[in-house]
This record gives structure tokens, C-alpha cells and sequence, in this order.
């Protein structure tokens, strides 16, 4: 559009009539058209079928990612929530238990009744952070992390209050 102000107009308008009456024919082929309408009738009725295609698709694709969507929204997507804040979203879970879970499976390790993360899995799927001045390390699940804590609780493998039932 940018070449010149006549070609600029041309794209407009020809786009306008697209967007409006759903067909254009350039002025190059327009007594072509007269002259053989079977042939543009073929290539309209291709791209409409074409077009029909992929919405179908998409339609299709978006109703497996809604779920997906769903749980990223709700668990994923928050930022700056500690192991034990992000595990209070997924219902039931025994905060108090996780970073001894995390433990057992071998994500942490434990220092002198402190926690921290094992260096391959830092940065990774958690970060570790100083709190306060009393050595203690405060861990937060990075995206990956989270993923695998969902991953956990849908596979009923996170530690569960007792009251829980479900």
C-alpha cells in the first residue's frame, strides 16, 4: 500500500468490497470472469471449503486447549508464589508436607533441617531465595515447576490433608 497513493487506494477499496459483498474481482480479470464464471465459481467454492477447513480445525484445537488454558490460568500464570502459596490453589493439599515431598523425590535436599534445591533442578523448576537473616531459604516453583506440581496433584501423588476427601 505503501508504493503509491492510487495503488493504496486500490488495496482499500478491493478490500472493502471483499469485507462487504465477500467476493472482489480485479480489473484485470473482470471480463475474464464474464466470459468464464464456471472457472471463478471453482476457486471460490475451494477457498470457502478451504476457509470452512480451518475454522473447523481451530474450533477443534481451541476446545483441547480450553482445559489446558483453564489450569494454566488458575495455577500456572501467578508469579512470585512460594512452594507451600502455589500448592494452597490445588485443593486439599497438605502445604506443610510439600517441601518434604519435593524432598523424597529428590527435587531438595536437606542442610541442617533447611531445605534448598538440588543445583540441576535450580533455576529450572524452582528458585531459591534468602528470607530473612536466619539462613532459611524460601523456594518458588518457576513455570516448569508449577507444570510438575499440577502434574503431581493430578496424578495423586501430592501429600493430602486428612480431612480431605476427594
Amino acid at each position: 500500500m505503501w508504493i503509491s497513493p492510487s495503488f493504496n487506494l486500490k488495496v482499500i477499496r478491493a478490500y472493502d468490497t471483499l469485507a462487504t459483498q465477500g467476493v472482489a474481482v480485479h480489473e484485470n480479470h473482470a471480463e475474464d470472469f464474464l466470459n468464464n464464471p464456471i472457472k471463478y465459481m471453482r476457486t471460490l467454492l475451494d477457498q470457502a471449503e478451504a476457509e470452512v477447513a480451518r475454522r473447523i480445525a481451530a474450533e477443534s484445537a481451541l476446545a483441547i486447549a480450553a482445559p489446558k488454558v483453564e489450569v494454566f490460568d488458575q495455577h500456572i500464570a501467578k508469579t512470585n508464589d512460594s512452594v507451600a502459596v502455589f500448592c494452597r490453589t490445588l485443593e486439599g493439599v497438605n502445604t506443610i508436607a510439600i517441601k518434604k515431598f519435593l524432598f523424597i523425590k529428590g527435587y531438595l535436599y536437606n542442610r541442617g533441617g533447611r531445605y534448598r534445591v538440588y543445583s540441576k533442578y535450580r533455576d529450572t523448576l524452582f528458585v531459591e531465595k534468602r528470607s530473612g537473616s536466619n539462613g532459611n531459604y524460601e523456594i518458588y516453583p518457576t513455570a516448569a515447576g508449577k507444570q510438575l506440581l499440577v502434574k503431581f496433584y493430578n496424578e495423586y501423588e501430592l501429600p493430602m490433608k486428612s480431612t480431605h476427601a476427594g
